[in-house]
């Protein structure tokens, strides 16, 4: 998948920001990017929320430099060092 799009967009209904979003073809994933969020709470709950508030069934995806991952919600946490250095997609 190709990040078309990487950079802030919001929605004026739903007042939603995310970090990138990217699609191709008819396959479309959200990608909120940190450097951390395990440093506090407060960065966790602020990197998912924005996720949390879209309703539709396409991926979602917090990107961090942490090994601990976790998932919330049905989004995945991932680290993008490993991500990239695996060539993986989203």
């Amino acid at each position: 998948m190709t990040i078309y799009h990487s950079s802030r967009l919001r929605s004026e209904v739903d007042q939603v920001q995310i970090e990138s979003f990217g699609h191709n073809d008819l396959n479309y994933s959200y990608v909120q990017v940190a450097y951390t969020i395990l440093a506090s709470k407060e960065t966790e709950d602020r990197e998912y929320r924005s996720l949390e508030q879209i309703k539709d069934n396409y991926p979602k995806y917090v990107a961090t430099t942490d090994y601990l991952l976790q998932k919330r919600n049905g989004i995945k946490h991932i680290n993008i060092i490993e991500f990239m250095k695996n060539c993986e997609k989203f």
